[in-house]
């Protein structure tokens, strides 16, 4: 189905949200990509789509990264080193990206910002994770279970996030991050940031921190459209 959407407009793939055929098993989990997965990869490679590994695990992050000849991208992904969320990147994935030329958007859900709030977040998500392997649950008491389990917790500072902003330019350089958000996907974000609207408040907290105005602007648009206009020529 591939070139079929492909043919109206889809340039990036993110390949796994939960394990499947493609990318055997996700974030967390040990395996790597299936042979149809390899297949897929030179495939987007083919046509021109970006692969993003944004919840892809570890194995098939470096089988990706092995195989892949366009610039990948994590669209939503913070540093492993500033919060040990196992969706986050680690060091050397951050460099990995960052030397092909990729690109990487930070995320705002407070679980992968904060170790406090994902040492909480995980127990709950493991257990949403199961019944929906299982099919005890759906997707929609998912997202009540969650609220109810995390409704408590105290959301992730909007100062922790640009932690993880100054780690990834520290890491991989001034080129390789951008906004990725996660606005649809998470049931927590950060103090003060309740939507795009909100964003200039996330401006101010990295002038605050003493982040430049010319990387301000590389990270709110000019790395990305510099990505993109690059690889979909």
């Amino acid at each position: 189905m591939l070139e079929h959407f492909y043919q109206r407009g889809v340039r990036l793939l993110t390949i796994a949200w939960d394990d499947n055929e493609f990318c055997g098993t996700v974030f967390g989990n040990k395996g790597g990509l299936t042979k149809p997965g390899e297949q897929l990869i030179r495939y987007c490679n083919d046509l021109g789509v970006i692969v993003d590994v944004s919840h892809a695990s570890d194995m098939a992050f470096y089988d990706i990264a092995s195989m892949t000849k366009i610039p990948f991208a994590a669209s939503h992904s913070n540093a492993r080193q500033v919060c040990p969320n196992d969706r986050n990147l680690s060091d050397d994935m951050i460099r990995v990206i960052a030397d092909r030329g990729g690109i990487i958007g930070l995320t705002y859900g407070s679980g992968f910002i904060s170790p406090e709030y994902y040492k909480h977040e995980k127990v709950n998500r493991d257990r949403i994770l199961k019944g929906l392997k299982d099919r005890t649950i759906t997707l929609q008491d998912a997202r009540k279970i969650s609220r109810k389990a995390l409704s408590n917790l105290t959301d992730a500072s909007l100062s922790l996030l640009v932690d993880h902003a100054r780690h990834i330019l520290n890491v991989g350089g001034e080129n390789c991050l951008g906004l990725g958000s996660d606005f649809d996907g998470v049931d927590s974000l950060p103090q003060t940031i309740s939507g795009v609207q909100s964003l200039p408040n996330l401006i101010r907290e990295m002038e605050k921190q003493g982040i430049s105005s010319r990387i301000i602007d590389k990270i709110c648009y000019e790395n990305a459209y510099q990505y993109f206009q690059d690889i979909l020529k």
